[in-house]
């Protein structure tokens, strides 16, 4: 890296890049290290090297056909691009040439809302209060916000965690067969006090005789007389065919994507009820102006190339604060930290892409989250988020690190182009997409089959 340095001074950059490429091939921890603490030429060219010699580098680093490479600063001419860009969709939007997307009117018109009723349904949630069922994790986010906007639509809701009552593997499941017992009994005195008229079941696992079953759901609507909604948040192939080992005891199956074949295989795929993501408590999420204090924020796990991403952003001197974690509770935020640090950011970066495919990307929580906390949503493209929002209207897509470095770099630089798309994005959240919509959408349903 020495070598690479001196050739960067004289302007020799083909040599420097061929050292550059010969210290990742030796030691690629230095060169990362370099990335982070050499000055600006030496440090994009370590960045660019270590990122390539990554799962995904060649992905990531690929150089943009339309921009060309970054810079640590915005060329005067790929920003008039880049303008003309929001510029042209964001008149088309006005003219109403755009089509909405397909998937805009997911939960009905707008005008829909559910039958009024004098008695509000009464729902159980069995679901998991931690990742991996166990303290040591976050909590889980489908716990939080299911329970939570539930309440806000008008429905009384309990929430009972199932965490001894969901694995049967023992790296997933700290519990003992006394502790499973333990929980059964306590799941049966929540049932027959709360008396539900919905369960819904987070099943996302393949049950077993030693974790709750079809079974036992078929046993429970028997004599409950209730309805039973199962939510699969891995519903898509490169995933277990949760959907098909449910479906069969289960009133609805709620999903969050449709590019899987497991609904059509199971033979119940008129059970799939499709959403675009969580009924977050939006309140949570709640952002004004005067809250923005981050030019460009990321928290999550350090998973889908993400951390590759991030070294890029830093290495061409874009202005973000990160939170990479592991899901543990030791190193991950809470999930009152993890909302107030996103509501402060004026950008969000984000990627969904799935680690054991080479394509497919899952449309995550965090899209939503952004736009519920007005910040704009940098978007990797390859998931399901055109069918629900416009590009450049409600979201800036990207697909390579120089694509999110520019796009970067305009948005900090134009308040008036990144205000528009947060609040064009929470207003088109707002007539569409909120957690009382989803929910009349669902009793809707679930009355439509009673």
């Amino acid at each position: 890296m020495i070598m690479a340095s001196h050739l960067l001074i004289r302007n020799r950059v083909a040599e420097a890049r061929a050292f550059t490429s010969l210290a990742a091939r030796i030691d690629l921890d230095v060169v990362r290290h370099v990335s982070h603490i050499g000055d600006e030429n030496i440090r994009i060219l370590a960045a660019n090297e270590a990122v390539l010699h990554s799962r995904r580098g060649k992905e990531i680093g690929r150089p943009c056909a339309i921009f060309g490479s970054a810079s640590t600063k915005l060329d005067p001419i790929k920003e008039a691009l880049i303008r003309s860009i929001f510029d042209h969709h964001q008149k088309c939007f006005e003219d109403s040439s755009t089509v909405n997307p397909r998937f805009s009117e997911i939960y009905g018109n707008e005008g829909s809302i559910a039958e009024s009723h004098d008695v509000s349904p009464r729902i159980l949630f069995i679901i998991p209060r931690y990742i991996k069922n166990t303290p040591s994790y976050i909590e889980n986010d489908l716990f939080f916000h299911f329970s939570r906007s539930s309440i806000k639509a008008d429905m009384t809701a309990y929430a009972f965690e199932s965490d001894a009552l969901t694995y049967n593997f023992p790296e997933a499941s700290p519990f003992s067969g006394m502790q499973f017992t333990d929980a059964c009994q306590r799941l049966d005195q929540a049932l027959d006090q709360f008396k539900p008229d919905i369960i819904m079941l987070d099943g996302n696992f393949l049950p077993t005789n030693s974790t709750l079953n079809p079974s036992w759901l078929q046993a429970v609507r028997k004599e409950y007389g209730c309805q039973i909604v199962t939510v699969i948040g891995d519903c898509y192939d490169a995933a277990a065919d949760y959907y098909g080992a449910w479906a069969e005891a289960s009133d609805i199956m709620l999903t969050f994507n449709l590019e899987t074949t497991h609904p059509q295989f199971s033979g119940h795929r008129n059970k799939n009820f499709l959403a675009c993501g969580l009924p977050f408590d939006e309140e949570v999420f709640s952002s004004s102006e005067s809250e923005k204090e981050i030019d460009m924020v990321f928290i999550g796990s350090n998973t889908r190339g993400r951390g590759d991403f991030l070294e890029m952003l830093r290495a061409y001197s874009v202005p973000i604060e990160a939170i990479l974690h592991n899901r543990l509770a030791t190193n991950a935020p809470n999930l009152s930290t993890y909302a107030n640090f996103l509501r402060k950011g004026r950008i969000t970066y984000n990627t969904g892409r799935v680690e054991s495919s080479s394509s497919f990307s899952v449309l995550t929580g965090r899209c939503f989250e952004a736009i519920l906390s007005k910040t704009v949503l940098l978007e990797e493209v390859g998931s399901a988020l055109d069918d629900y929002f416009i590009p450049f209207i409600h979201y800036v897509p990207f697909s390579n690190s120089s694509q999110l470095i520019m796009f970067s770099q305009f948005l900090c630089a134009n308040h008036d182009y990144r205000q528009r798309i947060a609040d064009q994005a929470y207003a088109w959240h707002q007539q569409r997409y909120t957690s009382r919509r989803f929910w009349d959408a669902l009793q809707n349903r679930l009355r439509s089959i009673k």
